[in-house]
């Protein structure tokens, strides 16, 4: 059985520790489909790797009661212990499930942490019959613990009884020693709720922080300036003074950044900027319609990094994917700010414009040399602009110019054939580096007819892209 399999699965690559290897698949899962994988290593150990994905398996029902897989390695991405993703707390005394969207942290003592979301349990019969209408379906929960062999212990973040439906979290810590907030965990997510207008919701960008591992929770803060909004995708990064930064979007297309110095309790006014107005094809406002991601479509999928490195001029960068010119393909770019917010130049691409490739879900991180690494999608030269390869690329002087991009996948993906379902490749895939060496994580399909859609890593180099 699947499920009796999972706690103890071994996913082995023909590589030696900290040398570069081909494409792991690290998932392992037969059938069904792994989407929006995260990844995070351990500060101390750059060898200690955490992941986990949304994982989707219609043939198995028992495993429709965690829709997640959580991905460990401690020898640098070579080999990968599978498991399903942390037990849901019970909340006004029914029983919840797993229902995804991770997002994975390590902390600088080790211990290991999971943003999910806990929801109502989806069974065959839900699915054919429908939900049973609650509103108040996702609450955000976060799961810890010291070490991989050990068990997870989960608590709900800032429960409350109001109607609430929480949305795709991020997760940050802050490991710098210098910090005032020194150990603090932050989540970030959209929290949504019903708006005045009958029918009417609000989607806000929140932060709460724990200072006790995860225990309890500080009551969430509102982030954008307007109240109205609807602000999607958050993301969050610390710099060594404590300095918290947080990206998100909204359905608009617009892209904001903002930052609090006092450890999350406040923050300042929102820097915002459009990506372009279209028309979008598809039923989500703001979403951009591809042939690779047609019945999905793509978001911006903001990244924020910060670059804080002793001695030199903090850079905090913006990555995100856009429709060009022409509102035909999608194209990777990159804004730099200073530690205020400022802007410093212009928006870069990542790759020459070229209005017959796609280039998309963009994820991006910093290594320890302040190179800017990100990583993307690429339907490079396929003229039907349906199959895409997912690339990395990084960049040496600030996210001004980048190397030759070069795919981490070296077999393409098609999302468009069947079996691959309508989720497709997710909203978003994962990037870390740790030791001087990148790990991208991605939704692959190459063997889609006979095993899903699972999930991939790889390792690349600055010598891989050719950079000092």
């Amino acid at each position: 059985m699947l499920i009796a399999a999972l706690g103890s699965t071994l996913v082995a690559a023909a590589a030696a520790l900290g040398a570069s290897f081909d494409q792991v698949n690290v998932s392992k899962a037969t059938h069904g489909s792994q989407a929006e994988v995260a990844i995070a290593a351990d500060p101390r150990s750059p060898s200690t790797l955490l992941a986990a994905s949304n994982s989707i398996d219609l043939h198995t029902p028992g495993l429709l009661a965690n829709l997640m897989r959580t991905y460990s390695s401690s020898d640098a991405g070579a080999t990968w212990t599978v498991g399903l993703g942390p037990l849901a707390t019970p909340y006004g005394g029914r029983k919840r499930c797993n229902s995804g969207d991770p997002a994975p942290a390590i902390g600088a003592d080790g211990r290991q942490y999971i943003a999910f979301l806990a929801a109502q349990c989806v069974t065959l019969e839900s699915i054919l019959l429908g939900g049973n209408g609650e509103f108040d379906i996702a609450r955000l929960e976060v799961a810890s613990r010291p070490g991989a062999s050990s068990p997870w212990q989960v608590s709900q973040v800032f429960p409350v009884r109001s109607k609430r439906f929480d949305d795709k979290p991020a997760i940050a810590i802050d490991n710098s020693p210098t910090s005032p907030h020194a150990g603090r965990i932050y989540v970030a997510w959209t929290r949504i709720t019903p708006g005045a207008r009958r029918g009417s919701l609000l989607l806000l960008i929140v932060v709460s922080h724990s200072d006790d591992h995860g225990v309890t929770w500080s009551k969430p803060v509102v982030v954008p300036d307007a109240r109205k909004a609807e602000t999607t995708f958050a993301g969050l990064a610390v710099d060594n003074a404590g300095t918290l930064f947080v990206s998100w979007s909204d359905t608009s297309h617009g892209l904001f950044l903002d930052r609090s110095t006092d450890g999350g309790d406040t923050f300042g006014t929102d820097v915002t900027f459009k990506t372009g107005l279209y028309i979008s094809p598809c039923e989500q406002p703001g979403s951009f319609s591809v042939p690779a991601q047609a019945q999905r479509c793509l978001t911006p999928t903001p990244t924020v990094t910060v670059d804080s490195r002793p001695g030199v001029p903090e850079h905090v960068y913006l990555t995100y994917a856009a429709p060009d010119g022409s509102g035909v393909a999608e194209d990777v770019m990159v804004r730099t700010y200073d530690q205020a917010l400022a802007p410093i130049g212009a928006e870069h691409a990542v790759h020459a414009l070229d209005a017959k490739r796609d280039e998309f879900m963009p994820t991006s991180a910093l290594d320890d040399q302040g190179r800017l690494w990100v990583c993307y999608y690429d339907t490079g030269t396929d003229t039907s602009r349906k199959s895409a390869r997912f690339t990395c690329t990084a960049s040496a002087d600030g996210g001004v110019t980048f190397a030759a991009p070069l795919p981490a996948a070296t077999v393409s993906s098609n999302e468009t054939k069947k079996p691959a379902l309508t989720f497709q490749f997710g909203d978003y895939q994962g990037l870390v580096i740790a030791g001087g060496v990148a790990h991208p994580i991605w939704t692959d399909s190459r063997d889609l007819g006979t095993a899903g859609e699972e999930i991939y890593t790889s390792t690349l180099t600055p010598a891989d892209l050719q950079l000092p």
